[in-house]
């Protein structure tokens, strides 16, 4: 079930700002190989973007030029860039022959992306390596710190539990009984997600200038936000209670599959317990509980504005806004 992307955020069009097309960038900022999330609309992260068009001007290099991007007197939260900085060695020590790109570099002012307001103000962010921005081939322990990649976490069913369903297990043995893997390490080649927050959300934002500084980047898209808390932080685990909508199904181990949360990660959906009160409280030694049919515990990591998609058919889901978990239907474990 393919889910939509977040309504809390607006793609800004760069058609007429794209300067080149990403199969023709220097091989230091060559795209990802997967063209999948190249062109066109596309989701990362639950936040909508529109990405250029194959075999034409579909992204901006930021080289030798600063580029102007028209926002029309925008009011926003934040802007979120998916963006990458090109490949480069890392020196270890002088004197050696280092030849490894594998991200270790960081702190380098890539360029600067400044909100320019209606009044005239600007603001301007600096944009660090491996800070607000990384290349898109890194290797262990080289992500940056303050983007993420556009590939969401995943959580699956274990190997055991696929098998007990009759099913191929969604992972190898040994990484199949972790349950998880990291959006980072989903793909060998990565864009980078950075939400820049703007300091003055109540003015409106004539327009963005990207100015490039000490190295070569690609900007592939841009979308903002009206959002109060930071759009690529979805909190720490929660859960919940739900009942069960009409169409919902549990498989056979009593887990609810496919269910899925725009800007967030579903980790877990599992058959609530109940418990005969009367019986626990009497003088059985062994009282089991009996796995409900119409009600779920979800547990899971979202932003205080993200929705909750179950599955009632192939093609159908009901939809939660989580920012009213206790609305009856749905009701928060503490």
């Amino acid at each position: 079930m393919k889910i939509p992307p977040s309504a809390h955020f607006t793609p800004v069009p760069l058609a007429q700002r794209f300067n080149t097309d990403n199969q023709r960038l220097p091989d230091t900022l060559k795209p990802p190989e997967d063209k999948s999330v190249l062109y066109g609309p596309q989701s990362f992260q639950g936040i909508p973007f529109e990405l250029g068009l194959p075999d034409q001007a579909n992204v901006i290099l930021l080289a030798d030029r600063e580029v102007r991007i028209d926002l029309d007197s925008i009011q926003a939260s934040y802007v979120i860039f998916v963006h990458v900085v090109e490949d480069r060695i890392t020196n270890y020590l002088d004197g050696l022959a280092d030849f490894a790109a594998d991200g270790n570099e960081l702190g380098q002012l890539v360029s600067e992306y400044s909100l320019e307001y209606t009044d005239g103000a600007t603001a301007v962010t600096p944009i660090l390596r491996r800070f607000a921005i990384q290349q898109s081939r890194i290797r262990w322990g080289a992500s940056p710190f303050a983007a993420v990649p556009i590939f969401k976490h995943e959580a699956y069913a274990s190997s055991s539990e696929d098998q007990a369903l009759g099913r191929w297990s969604a992972a190898g043995y040994g990484r199949g009984e972790t349950r998880v893997s990291s959006g980072r390490d989903s793909r060998p080649e990565k864009l980078w997600l950075y939400a820049l927050p703007n300091p003055h959300p109540d003015k409106p934002i004539r327009q963005i200038i990207c100015t490039p500084k000490e190295e070569r980047s690609a900007i592939y898209a841009i979308s903002y936000t009206g959002v109060q808390e930071h759009p690529l932080r979805p909190g720490v685990r929660q859960k919940l209670r739900l009942a069960l909508p009409e169409g919902a199904k549990l498989n056979a181990l009593g887990t609810l599959d496919g269910a899925e949360i725009d800007l967030g990660l579903v980790i877990s959906a599992r058959a609530v317990l109940e418990y005969d009160r009367e019986r626990w409280l009497g003088q059985e030694p062994n009282v089991q509980p009996v796995q409900s049919n119409q009600s779920v515990v979800i547990e899971y990591l979202a932003h205080p504005m993200a929705k909750l998609y179950i599955p009632t058919g192939p093609d159908s889901h009901a939809v939660y806004d989580l920012a009213q978990a206790n609305d009856g239907a749905v009701a928060t474990i503490n």
